[in-house]
């Protein structure tokens, strides 16, 4: 079930989506947002939030896990410690897919763009921070807010007003899996 950012639903197809959402949480333990392959962990917390403001109400609902989850491990060089943090196992990611990881503190996005190639950015978008999509059918990234559009393998800027490209995160493939390392 590919889930887009936002949908106008009546009250009946919001709770059949919400039916389909739980069962591809359950069954797959992932979902799949706009191209972007989100694994989840085995537990996690849900939190409900209603806002009531003058000009509209909404029910947000966010699921939350601590970060830690992720292996992480520190090499130190005689000149410089660098942190490293494995994404996924080696081969566990599809060609053509996406996942979300953090590093650093900030989110980011690996994507296997074809057979033993990845390529990691942060995923925000450079000219005014919105957050960016993989886009699968044309394997490009998006930033949905003004329109910019990257090259998947550079990082390099294909449309929008956007004047600067995404810079990559340094990646480490191994057989144990797939590091961001800077």
């Amino acid at each position: 079930m590919k889930i887009r950012k936002d949908l106008a639903l009546s009250r009946s197809e919001a709770a059949r989506f919400l039916k389909a959402l739980a069962a591809e949480i359950e069954e797959k333990g992932r979902l799949d947002l706009n191209g972007l392959d989100v694994p989840l962990p085995a537990l996690f917390k849900v939190e409900l939030e209603y806002k009531d403001k003058p000009d509209k109400k909404k029910l947000e609902i966010e699921f939350k896990w601590p970060v830690e989850s992720l292996s992480v491990s520190v090499v130190r060089n005689k000149d410089s410690v660098t942190e490293r943090i494995r994404i996924v196992s080696h081969g566990s990611l599809p060609v053509g897919k996406a996942v979300g990881f953090v590093y650093r503190g900030r989110e980011s996005l690996l994507i296997h763009l074809a057979p033993g190639e990845y390529k990691a950015y942060h995923r925000r978008c450079p000219h005014k921070g919105e957050p960016l999509s993989w886009y699968e059918p044309t394997r490009e990234i998006h930033c949905e807010a003004h329109g910019a559009v990257f090259d998947a393998a550079t990082g390099a800027v294909l449309k929008g007003p956007v004047r600067e490209g995404l810079r990559p995160i340094r990646l480490e493939v191994t057989d144990e899996g797939i590091f961001a390392a800077e």
